[in-house]
């Protein structure tokens, strides 16, 4: 019994679509075929939630006896209704915690990409510092990969292109942390041709963010004492962390969890951040001494830090360290 995100992003001018369930993607599949797969007719839900843009919760008794119905709407920039989540189960069972999902706008003549209160937040605990618009380049700063990101730069910009777009993107989390998202986008028809509406569904429950293959970044010497990694600095906690390892932690390093501030001695806080601050060539590459905390034995082993940016917008947030050492 899982949730559904049903899209609904031409606002009623084609019919509504399964793009996940149970947080996995989709492929976009008719709301319709909810009527055979779990007995009940989304229609006359769907479009009660379409119209007031409120939750719908009831119990309704469908081909397969009584069921609880619960309809979430995702409301997009614009205040209409982008897309529904929607939930079929068992009328004695509380629903699962449904996943973030957030509704966006593409705004072409003004080349701005338009959020919700709810896509904000999913990327960026900082509310004081909310923004509602945001240029391409901004957008970049926070991808760390998105293999098809032209596809919907073409839907967004080409009114004689595609109509629709579905993909996946890492997303870099303000906190140090990295984020599998789905999204899917739709050119509107009818009175507002052109417009592109979007949906972005956090999968990281299900499909966990992985970090890009080391092919990506420059190949360290073959060594059991060298590892490399993805460094952030989280602005909720202020302090370095890693956002992921490229081809594993080595057995010598403590075990941490991406996001977690513990690796590096408090001390050494203040020099990494500098260090990587000083980089603005994408071929540049510092040097520092650090204290790595260790698996076993003496609490922190003695390493040399070489760090240098993340290839694209996104190293202006994100750096690629190696991490060479293992003195006690």
């Amino acid at each position: 019994m899982p949730w559904y995100i049903i899209e609904d992003l031409a606002g009623g001018s084609t019919p509504a679509t399964i793009v996940s369930v149970g947080d996995h993607r989709r492929s976009r599949v008719p709301a319709t075929t909810l009527d055979r797969y779990e007995g009940v007719d989304p229609a006359g839900y769907l479009d009660r939630i379409r119209q007031h843009g409120a939750t719908v919760s009831e119990l309704v008794t469908g081909h397969y006896g009584p069921r609880y119905l619960e309809g979430i709407p995702v409301i997009g920039p614009e205040e209409d209704v982008y897309g529904i989540q929607f939930w079929l189960g068992d009328p004695n069972e509380p629903p699962a915690p449904p996943c973030a999902v957030a509704g966006i706008d593409w705004a072409s003549d003004i080349r701005l990409i338009v959020l919700s209160a709810e896509a904000w937040s999913m990327a960026s605990e900082t509310t004081e510092a909310r923004r509602s618009m945001l240029s391409p380049e901004d957008c970049l700063r926070r991808i760390v990969q998105f293999d098809n990101a032209a596809d919907l730069a073409k839907l967004a910009t080409d009114c004689h292109g595609p109509d629709e777009f579905a993909g996946t993107a890492t997303v870099l989390h303000d906190r140090g942390s990295l984020m599998n998202w789905h999204i899917v986008a739709k050119r509107r028809t009818g009175e507002h041709p052109g417009d592109v509406r979007g949906l972005v569904i956090d999968i990281s429950r299900t499909e966990p963010a992985t970090t890009p293959p080391p092919w990506r970044y420059p190949a360290p010497p073959p060594s059991t004492l060298t590892a490399s990694a993805l460094l952030a600095f989280s602005s909720t906690f202020g302090v370095p962390v890693i956002a992921g390892w490229i081809g594993g932690r080595p057995a010598w390093i403590g075990h941490t969890a991406p996001g977690d501030p513990e690796l590096f001695h408090l001390d050494d806080w203040a020099p990494l951040q500098a260090a990587a601050r000083s980089l603005r060539d994408p071929d540049a590459e510092t040097t520092i001494p650090v204290r790595v905390h260790a698996a076993t034995g003496y609490r922190w082993h003695r390493a040399t830090a070489a760090i240098r940016r993340h290839p694209g917008r996104v190293g202006d947030c994100l750096h690629v360290i190696r991490i060479t050492g293992g003195q006690r």
